[in-house]
Protein backbone atom coordinates (compact mmCIF):
# COMPACT_ATOMS: atom_id res chain seq x y z
CA UNK A 1 0.00 0.00 0.00
CA UNK A 2 1.46 3.16 -0.93
CA UNK A 3 1.04 5.96 2.01
CA UNK A 4 0.41 9.53 0.77
CA UNK A 5 2.99 12.14 1.24
CA UNK A 6 3.60 14.19 4.66
CA UNK A 7 1.54 17.34 4.56
CA UNK A 8 3.12 20.05 6.64
CA UNK A 9 -0.07 21.34 8.49
CA UNK A 10 2.11 23.48 11.11
CA UNK A 11 5.46 25.35 10.86
CA UNK A 12 8.66 24.38 12.66
CA UNK A 13 9.61 25.72 15.50
CA UNK A 14 11.96 29.28 15.27
CA UNK A 15 14.37 27.62 17.29
CA UNK A 16 14.45 24.62 14.93
CA UNK A 17 14.82 27.03 11.95
CA UNK A 18 17.98 29.00 13.47
CA UNK A 19 19.34 25.41 14.34
CA UNK A 20 18.98 24.45 10.90
CA UNK A 21 19.86 27.71 9.67
CA UNK A 22 23.24 27.73 11.95
CA UNK A 23 23.95 24.47 10.83
CA UNK A 24 24.08 25.19 7.03
CA UNK A 25 25.62 28.66 7.58
CA UNK A 26 28.83 26.86 8.82
CA UNK A 27 28.78 24.62 5.46
CA UNK A 28 29.11 28.08 3.83
CA UNK A 29 25.34 27.67 2.64
CA UNK A 30 23.03 31.00 2.14
CA UNK A 31 19.95 30.50 3.99
CA UNK A 32 16.83 33.15 4.03
CA UNK A 33 13.80 31.86 5.83
CA UNK A 34 11.01 33.63 4.61
CA UNK A 35 7.04 33.37 5.63
CA UNK A 36 5.13 31.29 3.42
CA UNK A 37 5.73 29.47 0.41
CA UNK A 38 4.44 32.58 -2.06
CA UNK A 39 7.29 34.37 -0.38
CA UNK A 40 9.53 31.54 -1.03
CA UNK A 41 8.48 31.39 -4.48
CA UNK A 42 9.15 35.45 -4.86
CA UNK A 43 12.74 34.87 -3.36
CA UNK A 44 13.89 31.82 -5.18
CA UNK A 45 12.59 33.57 -9.20
CA UNK A 46 14.33 36.65 -8.06
CA UNK A 47 17.52 34.73 -8.02
CA UNK A 48 17.06 32.59 -11.49
CA UNK A 49 18.01 34.88 -14.73
CA UNK A 50 15.12 35.73 -16.36
CA UNK A 51 15.27 33.74 -19.74
CA UNK A 52 16.57 30.49 -18.19
CA UNK A 53 14.56 26.98 -18.80
CA UNK A 54 13.89 26.85 -15.16
CA UNK A 55 11.79 30.14 -15.40
CA UNK A 56 10.18 29.02 -18.74
CA UNK A 57 9.10 25.47 -16.83
CA UNK A 58 10.48 23.68 -20.33
CA UNK A 59 13.90 23.52 -21.89
CA UNK A 60 14.45 24.57 -25.28
CA UNK A 61 16.15 20.74 -26.19
CA UNK A 62 17.82 20.57 -29.82
CA UNK A 63 15.25 19.11 -32.25
CA UNK A 64 17.64 15.92 -32.35
CA UNK A 65 16.89 15.09 -28.50
CA UNK A 66 13.45 15.93 -28.74
CA UNK A 67 10.83 13.19 -29.38
CA UNK A 68 9.52 12.85 -32.47
CA UNK A 69 5.35 13.64 -32.45
CA UNK A 70 3.84 13.47 -35.92
CA UNK A 71 2.01 15.94 -37.14
CA UNK A 72 -2.05 14.67 -37.12
CA UNK A 73 -2.31 14.88 -41.00
CA UNK A 74 1.02 13.14 -41.73
CA UNK A 75 0.72 9.97 -44.14
CA UNK A 76 2.69 7.23 -44.72
CA UNK A 77 2.27 5.52 -48.43
CA UNK A 78 -0.95 7.66 -48.26
CA UNK A 79 -2.44 5.98 -45.74
CA UNK A 80 -2.77 7.36 -41.97
CA UNK A 81 0.19 6.02 -39.74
Amino acid sequence: MIEAPVQFGTPALEETLQLVAGRLRERNLEVIIVEDGAAARTEVLARVPKFTAARRRHSKRPASQRPFTPPANMTRCGRGI
